[in-house]
């Protein structure tokens, strides 16, 4: 399915599948934006400022997988890309309220927090494809080579030839 696309959803042949990137950057800012918070009027050096740490990375983990598993192809890369546009949009936001304060602002801080915030994404998104692989090889060793399980509805096709009048006419030619 790589490469196919699906107008419908956002995306065309050979890009991001934007309704995934959107829900995932979602999860990430409601999952990082209250932690952040807290991390921030938490004592400097306390316990709770590693603990809610911890909380963004995997909120930023979490946004990867569950933006790959909507795309369901490259889940590394919509992964990283929800994750990095939700650490954009929420940034966005405080560095424009840092500055009309007229606090300053440390840029090299914004990239290597952004590189962070896509190399959680990734791992996330990365999760989510060995995550289906993992399914979807499950998937096939259960049904056996055909790829499905063996019920009735494998069976129809062999079926249909056993019935009087179907399939090559051998058996209504010998009996003849």
């Amino acid at each position: 399915m790589t490469g196919t696309g699906d107008p419908d959803h956002g995306e065309l042949p050979g890009h991001l599948n934007w309704r995934a990137v959107g829900l995932g950057a979602l999860l990430a800012a409601v999952v990082t934006v209250p932690a952040g918070l807290a991390g921030r009027a938490a004592e400097r050096g306390s316990t709770w400022t590693y603990v809610l740490f911890l909380v963004i990375v995997v909120g930023l983990i979490a946004a990867g997988w569950f933006a790959g598993r909507i795309a369901g192809h490259r889940q590394p890369q919509h992964g990283a890309v929800a994750a990095l546009t939700s650490y954009l949009a929420v940034q966005l936001v405080g560095a424009v309220a840092r500055l009309t304060r007229g606090a300053s602002i440390n840029v090299g801080q914004y990239v290597f927090i952004a590189l962070l915030a896509a190399s959680c994404g990734t791992i996330g998104g990365y999760l989510s494809a060995a995550g289906s692989r993992t399914h979807s090889e499950g998937d096939a060793a259960e049904g056996g080579a055909g790829g499905g399980d063996g019920g009735e509805d494998d069976n129809r096709a062999s079926d249909e030839t056993d019935e009087p009048g179907a399939g090559s006419g051998r058996a209504e030619e010998g009996s003849a």
